[in-house]
C-alpha cells in the first residue's frame, strides 16, 4: 500500500522539521519553506494533503490557499491551514476559502496525527468543528447584546 503523500509549508525551520518528524513514520512528508518553492512542487507531483502555514513572507497562506483554490489542477487537494492564530475569524476565514482544517500551533504529535488520519479517514471532525464555531459566535453575538447572558 502507498503511504499518503503530504506537502508541509512553513517559514519555521522548527515548526516545519516538528512537523515532519511527527508524521514521517506514517506518512511520506515533503516540508517546504515558502508557498513559491510549494508551487514549483506542486508541478512535478500532487500530494494527498497540504499544511499550510498561514503567516509567511512573500505569499502568505491565504494568498497561497486562493491559488490552490482557483487552479483547477490543484483544487481538490486538502489542504489544513497551520497557525499560531487563536480567533474565530482566522479560522472562519480559512474554512470559507476551501481548508478542510485548522491546526494551532504549537502542534503536538497526538493531535497532529490525529487530525491528519481523520481527514485522510474522511471522518466528520470538520463538520463538529464548524459547530462549535458557530456556537461559540452565536454565545458571544448574545454577550455582546447584553442580553440572554444568564441563559447561556
Amino acid at each position: 500500500m502507498d503511504r499518503k503523500r503530504i506537502i508541509i509549508v512553513d517559514d519555521s525551520p522548527t515548526s516545519l522539521k516538528m512537523c515532519a518528524v511527527i508524521l514521517r513514520p506514517h506518512y511520506a512528508v515533503a516540508p517546504l519553506p515558502s508557498a513559491d518553492r510549494m508551487f514549483q512542487v506542486l508541478e512535478r507531483f500532487t500530494p494527498d494533503l497540504i499544511i499550510l502555514d498561514i503567516e509567511m513572507p512573500g505569499v502568505d497562506g491565504y494568498e497561497a490557499l486562493r491559488r490552490l483554490k482557483v487552479n483547477a489542477a490543484l483544487r481538490d487537494i486538502p489542504v489544513a491551514l497551520l497557525t499560531s492564530h487563536i480567533d474565530y475569524d482566522s479560522e472562519r476565514r480559512g474554512r470559507s476559502m476551501g481548508a478542510v482544517d485548522y491546526l494551532r500551533k504549537p502542534v503536538s504529535a497526538q493531535s497532529l496525527l490525529r487530525r491528519v488520519g481523520a481527514i485522510f479517514d474522511g471522518d466528520d471532525e470538520d463538520a463538529t468543528g464548524e459547530k462549535i464555531l458557530n456556537d461559540i459566535q452565536a454565545i458571544r453575538g448574545l454577550l455582546k447584546e447584553g442580553s440572554g447572558a444568564d441563559d447561556v
